[in-house]
């Protein structure tokens, strides 16, 4: 396997851009930068009552900057990457996919350091259009594997009524005991591609967690569906069926866990009643109510039958009106219980929702109470957010991107106002910025940002290495 050639391009300029000797050119912006909204604001002259004021706009850390994947074209519509130790040698190493020339690759750690060897395991279809990755071990034989959702795998439905349709899938890439052998690799389609023919929007998110207590990681889908007489969203649940038949697309059987006419967005899943099973939060963000709601798993109560038997009780976290479209889920007041953070495409805003506690939360019925985070100037849309402990205080922080930029917002004196926001990097030309992954690459106690670029065209996508360099 060829040895991952990295390039450097060291941070040294309050505004930097890549010198002309064939890095992509990225800005990184340190002090107040013109993505964030105004700050401050009062309601008049004659009013002694203000509104909630709007992020300090701070100092961003500083960040060196090299390239993860090889430099050649394989990565050509980054989307995604994962950070995971896929050969339990105690280094992180990374997974990622690209959608336009459709590898899945493993970025292999080969000693401490940011030395990778990077080799492709699958890619062409059904694995075609993919949007995301998840690491988990689904065959329970000691080895990570992986399971790629696909929004489009260029098969096309051929019997009535859904001739035509788009149609997205689950699949399922099994791990030999050395994850180098990229030939011995085994792919399994999971049933959702038969079952569910999708609408334009098709499938959107999956989470994978062990929701029935039973033979190791299942998988939960978001998925947009056709159906008669009008289409249906849904959050499908697929239980793992076991080590001997989890490499048997067929044993995958489909269950369900919420059903809506408005379309699903987002999924993520944790324990969010402490009931020691785990639960669902999805986002289904043109709902004229319960746009982020909670899905609660009746695992403890009634038992695994349960868990497959009926969809499953939808409780209320929060109204973002005309949002609610990236979620992510922790314990962002330390309190012991998680939070829900909802970034909002519509108003450019994220919000946090605080649950309203382990004793309350079970029969509370109505929302739970909603913070500010941070805001982006008008038109500058997110596509991810991210609860991260990006400067490894102990307490959640938020990372999001949007429209091409990476920014951060940091608590202040108070979690129940703005946070304080910086702008880490602007990228131009601009790329669309997917999923990040967060791991101390170079083992300096200092937590370092992976992320892929993608831009229009085959010739300037990568996935980079943001190297913290200061606290």
């Amino acid at each position: 396997m060829p040895l991952q050639r990295v390039r450097h391009c060291l941070v040294l300029l309050v505004l930097l851009a890549f010198p002309a000797s064939g890095c992509t050119e990225l800005y990184l912006i340190f002090g107040p930068g013109g993505i964030f909204g105004p700050g401050g604001g009062g309601i008049g002259q004659s009013s002694s009552v203000n509104p909630t004021t709007q992020s300090t706009v701070i100092t961003a850390p500083s960040y060196s900057v090299s390239q993860l994947d090889p430099v050649l074209e394989a990565t050509a519509g980054a989307k995604v990457v994962v950070a995971a130790d896929m050969d339990g040698d105690g280094m992180t190493d990374f997974v990622s996919g690209s959608d336009e020339s459709q590898p899945i690759q493993i970025h292999q750690r080969t000693v401490p350091g940011v030395v990778f060897n990077t080799y492709s395991i699958a890619g062409g279809a059904p694995i075609s259009r993919m949007i995301d990755l998840e690491i988990a071990d689904f065959d329970q034989d000691g080895n990570p594997d992986v399971a790629v959702l696909i929004h489009d795998t260029g098969i096309i439905p051929v019997s009535a009524p859904v001739q035509g349709e788009l149609r997205g899938a689950v699949v399922l890439l099994f791990a030999p005991p050395n994850p180098a052998d990229n030939l011995f690799w085994t792919e399994v389609t999971i049933n959702a591609t038969f079952i569910i023919p999708s609408t334009e929007a098709g499938m959107t998110d999956f989470t994978v967690a062990d929701v029935d207590g039973l033979n190791g990681p299942d998988i939960i889908l978001a998925s947009n569906e056709v159906s008669t007489p009008s289409p249906i969203s849904s959050l499908r649940l697929y239980p793992n069926p076991g080590p001997a038949l989890a490499r048997t697309g067929a044993a995958w059987i489909q269950a369900t866990v919420e059903l809506d006419a408005a379309p699903v967005q987002t999924v993520e899943s944790a324990d969010i009643d402490g009931d020691m099973d785990i639960d669902v939060v999805a986002t289904f963000p043109t709902a004229k109510s319960f746009n982020t709601r909670w899905l609660r798993n009746p695992l403890v109560e009634s038992g695994a039958g349960a868990v497959t038997a009926a969809p499953w009780a939808r409780s209320f976290v929060g109204q973002q009106q005309d949002g609610g479209d990236f979620i992510d889920l922790g314990d962002i007041d330390g309190d012991g219980d998680i939070d829900v953070a909802v970034g909002s495409m519509t108003d450019s805003l994220v919000q946090w929702f605080e649950n309203p506690g382990l004793g309350t939360v079970q029969v509370q019925t109505f929302p739970w109470r909603v913070f500010n985070i941070g805001t982006l100037q008008p038109g500058v849309v997110f596509n991810q957010i991210q609860l991260v402990d990006l400067n490894l205080d102990g307490q959640l922080d938020v990372y999001g991107t949007a429209s091409g930029n990476m920014v951060g917002f940091q608590p202040g004196s108070d979690l129940f106002n703005f946070w304080n926001a910086f702008s880490i990097v602007g990228t131009n030309p601009v790329a669309v910025i997917g999923r990040t992954a967060f791991s101390d690459v170079n083992g300096d106690g200092l937590l370092d940002i992976i992320a892929p670029l993608d831009r229009d065209g085959l010739v300037q996508d990568q996935i980079l290495i943001f190297t913290r360099v200061s606290p």
